[in-house]
């Protein structure tokens, strides 16, 4: 990425060449930017009841995992990007830990 940013910047490629460049840059931009927006509608379902489990004594916490981890399957199941071991596991180690 940094040689293709002093490439286009030092103008020893055509307009061509940097319009193709700036179309490509645009489209990661683009895809990360709809991943993170479907991550958060995803992700933020937990927020409530992980600011339950936070502020609960330890005895209390058995009755609060079985919602918390019908959430997480719930993404599991319909996330586009939350679908994988890793970020399953990510996601149970956040909230557990």
């Amino acid at each position: 990425m940094q040689s293709l940013q002093s490439v286009l910047l030092s103008g020893q490629c055509s307009e061509v060449v940097r319009a193709v460049c700036v179309t490509g840059l645009l489209c990661v931009v683009q895809d990360g930017s709809y991943q993170a927006q479907s991550n958060l509608k995803f992700l933020s379902v937990l927020k409530e009841p992980c600011l339950v489990l936070a502020d609960t004594h330890p005895r209390d916490i058995p009755p609060i995992l079985p919602k918390i981890l019908n959430l997480i399957r719930m993404i599991w199941v319909n996330s586009e990007f939350y679908n994988t071991k890793e970020r399953l596991t990510g996601i149970l180690r956040k909230v557990l830990f």
